[in-house]
């Protein structure tokens, strides 16, 4: 079956970033890479604020020069086309320069899940043959165990602050950057995969700049704002915002990791006008005992996604901050992150737009949605099918798995895995997941991960893991056991467990053990629907 990505140029038609003092061809499509967001912006407004992180601050020009220089490194130490470079740190500065100096060399950049467990980090690692992995303080413990497991890391490069440890090198250079060969992948980030596998989702340069330009027009985000980065920086939520601020010039404030309180102080001290959140932060904002002390009237708008949000958290968001517009954003990785936008008008209780309230709002832009039978065809409207989108920013497909790919773009349309519906003015209401992903905290949690771990343990004959609700983090990870007779296993057990192989945000949250067989189906598998049933009714 041919597969086709609307607007994706193929390898002859995508160049490398051009940085200032870098001699190569003029491209016509410079202007959809990453690298010329930064050259722009200083260009414009080489002397504005643009980057805030702890007790450093930077304009564009010296991001501009830090960008030059970290390109410069990565090229001495061999990085080019075809060569991963992966970076396990926490958020900072430092971080947000590599988001485009790697892609100018040529090279993909491979953000890595901080909160992975250490035999994740390996598979991760293993799986996108990286060349050379960038890490932070609080990362440098590991290496000694990755340099004996991962053979094919060459180069361990310190982006910490303190002393470079030994066996490390650091950024710093005097090799002038070489004319970059021509790339087509700018980042891998990798989400859960349905048999527990994670896939690698690829971005183009003009992947992540198109769907920037399609978040700026459907949020009204501009150069005068200040945006603010709570989100790790792993998150493709958190990569995109350093996209926008680039492609905007707009100032941009990092913060090391989401905290309430800290949050708070800095759309105080540092004026944020606009910021990013999942639900479960929004309700941790409002519950800090110091809510109200803070002076967060610069504060204009305020997106969210990533989870359902519930009623009662918005409703009490908008009452505690009444002058800030909420708009609600639907994505997915592999659409780069925005498909459709519930805009602030219809963020209301009265009048007509209340009816659109619970909808995940219109598609962006230059995007198409479409409800599909398993069958292909379009539905109408009102019936209820998968979500599928077509657009330009959507992913090539995944890193060296072509037959996910294919399934992903079956019938030419990138199937988002989601059950929804259009009503009659366009406006897209998500029933349900087509797959069994549990949403935590705005995290994707893929319930055969975490099975695969629990049927590890002596006695095990069923497992059944699902989400089940919970108003604060949208859904808590849930785990249905059924054990032979006479195993002493307790719920404790399972979840000590599971923290020595899963990211915490994948642990099993509760335990409920059965002693008789779990429901099973005529082709004996369990039925999950079943299981959900007793929550669903709470």
């Amino acid at each position: 079956m041919q597969r086709v990505v609307l607007g994706l140029p193929d390898n002859n038609q995508l160049q490398s970033g051009r940085l200032p003092g870098v001699t190569r061809e003029s491209s016509p499509m410079s202007q959809f890479l990453l690298s010329e967001q930064i050259g722009r912006a200083a260009g414009l407004y080489p002397e504005r604020k643009a980057v805030v992180f702890e007790d450093r601050s930077w304009t564009w020009s010296a991001l501009e020069s830090l960008v030059m220089e970290q390109a410069g490194a990565l090229s001495g130490l061999g990085a080019g086309p075809d060569q991963r470079v992966a970076v396990l740190a926490h958020n900072s500065d430092l971080y947000f320069a590599l988001y485009f100096s790697i892609p100018a060399v040529g090279a993909t950049a491979v953000p890595v899940n901080i909160r992975l467990a250490e035999p994740e980090i390996i598979d991760l690692l293993a799986d996108c043959e990286t060349s050379i992995l960038l890490v932070d303080e609080h990362f440098v413990d590991i290496v000694s165990v990755l340099k004996s497991r991962c053979p094919g890391i060459r180069h361990y490069v310190y982006i910490g602050r303190g002393d470079c440890p030994a066996g490390m090198s650091t950024l710093a250079t005097d090799t002038p950057l070489q004319a970059p060969a021509e790339t087509e992948i700018a980042a891998l980030f990798y989400t859960g995969g349905t048999t527990g596998r994670p896939k690698g989702v690829m971005q183009s340069h003009q992947s992540m700049i198109f769907n920037t330009l399609q978040w700026v027009a459907t949020t009204g985000t501009s150069s005068e704002d200040s945006l603010l980065i709570a989100a790790p920086m792993f998150h493709l939520v958190a990569g995109m915002n350093c996209v926008a601020a680039a492609v905007l010039a707009a100032k941009l404030v990092i913060l090391p990791r989401f905290d309430a309180e800290l949050t708070l102080r800095a759309i105080e001290e540092q004026r944020i006008t606009k910021m990013a959140l999942v639900p479960a932060m929004v309700d941790m904002l409002l519950r800090h005992e110091r809510f109200a002390e803070f002076d967060i009237g610069s504060l204009k708008k305020i997106s969210y996604g990533g989870a359902p949000m519930p009623e009662e958290i918005l409703t009490r968001a908008q009452a505690a901050m009444p002058d800030v517009e909420f708009i609600q954003i639907y994505g997915q990785t592999e659409c780069c992150g925005t498909v459709t936008c519930l805009s602030p008008a219809y963020h209301t209780l009265t009048g007509p737009n209340a009816t659109k309230r619970r909808s995940a709002g219109r598609p962006v832009p230059g995007t198409r949605v479409a409800i599909l039978s398993p069958d292909g065809d379009a539905l109408p409207i009102g019936e209820v099918g998968e979500i599928c989108v077509r657009s330009p920013a959507s992913t090539p497909g995944y890193w060296r798995q072509p037959e996910t790919t294919e399934a992903l773009f079956e019938f030419d349309w990138l199937h988002t895995g989601d059950l929804g519906y259009l009503d009659e003015d366009g406006f897209l209401f998500i029933v349900d997941r087509l797959k069994d992903m549990i949403v935590t905290g705005g995290e994707n949690v893929f319930a055969t991960e975490v099975e695969n771990v629990i049927y590890q343990l002596e006695g095990v004959l069923q497992c059944a893991v699902i989400g089940i609700p919970d108003e604060r983090w949208g859904e808590l990870v849930h785990a249905v056991i059924h054990c032979a007779p006479g195993t002493e296993l307790s719920a404790e057990q399972v979840m000590a467990h599971c923290r020595q192989f899963l990211a915490n945000y994948k642990c099993v949250r509760s335990v409920e053990f059965r002693e008789e067989s779990l429901p099973l189906s005529a082709m004996n598998k369990i039925l999950k629907q079943e299981l959900r049933k007793p929550w669903l009714k709470k």
